[in-house]
């Protein structure tokens, strides 16, 4: 499971989400997702 902690916006206005590995949170492999916006592929 992957636990999501925060996101942020870059400045060309794409949304991503960081977050870890549950069981993870120590080893330092942050995991960023990119929040697709309704309509994209």
């Amino acid at each position: 499971m992957i636990i999501y902690y925060g996101s942020y916006s870059t400045t060309d206005g794409k949304e991503y989400l960081i977050g870890y590995k549950e069981g993870e949170a120590n080893t330092g492999d942050v995991i960023i997702k990119e929040i697709k916006k309704e309509g994209e592929v």
